[in-house]
């Protein structure tokens, strides 16, 4: 009796050390910029060992992470509707990379416009504030009545405010309808600068440091400008700065008229506490600089709000490791770079199986990057450079068995950077080539084949900012030709990627529907 009481009570001990419990909750939360906001929070139960994965998709096709047991996250969505949102939560072995246990939760978000949320757009200009309400349930008899902060009020929808001094300032906005008999309070925090002769860029990096406010983030911010027709990128001004705290301010003086983007970079963290990775990010929020705001500047008037929110990449642990080099490959001139010469600063995102950025680092002096400590997976890894557009290196198995993974190599060339030396004209073994029309489509596509002598050929069609929208395998055996229904993706520009016997090419197209 004594053995079977022991062996029940170290059962007991190993299901509370490894089990997991995925669980979360939900409520709408709109915000000043946002009608459709919802925040998560996590009440998910796991062992006392290992780290554990805590990823929350969203259900339109993006996705966040839970830092904690009792973590918040805030998601905008687009339009109203339902979304099935879906937490995967994993606990794995940091050492061995082997998982010990693992849960998911589906639930149903249903999003919906209030009858009177309100939010609210706002134009800086020096100390001049535009405000523009906008109710986007469309409920009749909507007024707006403005309080500015100083002492001063307004109504109705655009506002125009002029502070009489500079700095931080904190309007509020009371929308109601008598008709519908509802009313909506948005609160907002506006900050504002000299409007005569500023001739500056200036705003805040923000980041989310969990309520830790005395340790210091040191930050690298460049002022940038790139030139589409020469594929000319020029960091003409930056600045290293050091903050307590998020919301860390930054300014480029002397700015001359013109277009700009703005990147902002942390290179060194407190050595105290537990941080969240960060990435290198553009003006508001982008990773990637297709998706960037660019700053339409003029000397006689100053940007003041142009503000950089960190994206956030995720804290690995694991036995993997992935490296490789890049090279510039034909065409590519600038930067005094000739071909086969390594490509040095180049920016390297490890992203998984839903290309969500994990890490990031860059290409050394030699051309050559690694990132390592990487859970066992699949990934994918993606180069980012202004202006050139990414084929990114996907399905990269990092397994026990084989966890190290090298010879990740890129090619850069006049306007792409590719896998390895990518060679465009040959898809398959030989002299085959490749034409894919008509361009633009309506979504219905031809590949065709010239003397195809391999099987099979992948296809794999992404976005500009490199993520996989349709991928498929073509058996390509004798024929000359092969169709792709694209339809399903809505209008915009896209690259049709296709692999055979180790070669690539590339082939941008537009959908028009």
């Amino acid at each position: 009796m004594k053995r079977i009481f022991t062996t029940l009570i170290a059962l007991l001990l190993v299901q509370s050390v490894f089990a997991c419990s995925a669980n979360y909750g939900w409520y709408a939360s709109p915000t000043s910029t946002s009608a459709l906001n919802v925040n998560f929070y996590n009440m998910s139960t796991f062992g006392t060992t290992g780290v554990n994965s805590e990823m929350l998709e969203y259900g339109d096709g993006t996705s966040g992470y839970f830092y904690s047991s009792s973590g918040t996250l805030s998601h905008a969505y687009s339009s109203p509707g339902t979304y099935t949102a879906t937490l995967i939560l994993t606990n794995y072995d940091s050492a061995t990379g082997t998982i010990l246990c693992s849960d998911t939760l589906t639930q149903s978000i249903t999003v919906s416009y209030g009858p009177c949320v309100t939010t609210v757009d706002t134009m800086v200009f020096g100390d001049s504030v535009i405000l523009t309400a906008y109710t986007p349930a469309g409920t009749a008899g909507m007024t707006y009545n403005w309080s500015f902060g100083d002492g001063t009020t307004g109504t109705g929808s655009p506002v125009t405010h002029v502070y009489a001094t500079h700095g931080a300032h904190y309007p509020s906005l009371v929308a109601y309808s008598t008709t519908a008999g509802c009313v909506d309070s948005v609160f907002l925090n506006v900050t504002t600068g000299p409007s005569t002769g500023s001739n500056v860029i200036s705003g805040y990096i923000n980041i989310d440091t969990a309520g830790i406010v005395t340790d210091t983030f040191t930050f690298k911010v460049w002022l940038i400008t790139y030139d589409s027709s020469t594929h000319i990128i020029k960091a003409v001004d930056s600045e290293t700065i050091a903050s307590a705290y998020g919301g860390t301010p930054y300014t480029f003086s002397g700015v001359p008229s013109g277009s700009y983007l703005v990147k902002a970079h942390i290179i060194s963290m407190p050595a105290s506490g537990v941080f969240p990775t960060y990435i290198p990010t553009y003006h508001d929020s982008s990773a990637y600089w297709s998706g960037a705001l660019y700053v339409v500047h003029s000397s006689s008037m100053g940007n003041y709000n142009v503000n950089i929110w960190m994206k956030r990449g995720t804290a690995i642990s694991g036995p993997g490791f992935i490296g490789g080099d890049v090279l510039y490959g034909a065409g590519k001139t600038t930067g005094g770079g000739t071909v086969g010469a390594p490509v040095a600063g180049l920016l390297i995102y490890l992203r998984d199986s839903k290309d969500n950025i994990i890490a990031s680092t860059y290409t050394d002096a030699s051309g050559k990057y690694s990132i390592s400590n990487i859970p066992l997976g699949t990934y994918s890894i993606y180069p980012e450079d202004l202006g050139y557009h990414t084929t990114p290196w996907g399905t990269i198995n990092i397994t026990s068995a084989n966890p190290h993974v090298s010879g990740i190599n890129f090619t850069q060339n006049s306007t792409s950077i590719k896998p390895g030396t990518t060679a465009v004209a040959n898809v398959a073994a030989g002299s085959q080539s490749v034409v894919v029309y008509p361009n633009p489509t309506n979504g219905k596509v031809v590949i065709q084949w010239d003397a195809a002598k391999s099987k099979t050929a992948t296809v794999n069609v992404t976005n500009i900012t490199g993520q996989s929208v349709y991928n498929t395998i073509l058996k390509i055996d004798g024929i000359d030709h092969s169709e792709l229904n694209l339809s399903q993706l809505q209008s915009g520009m896209y690259f049709i990627n296709i692999e055979s016997d180790g070669n690539y090419s590339t082939q941008k197209i537009s959908i028009m529907h």
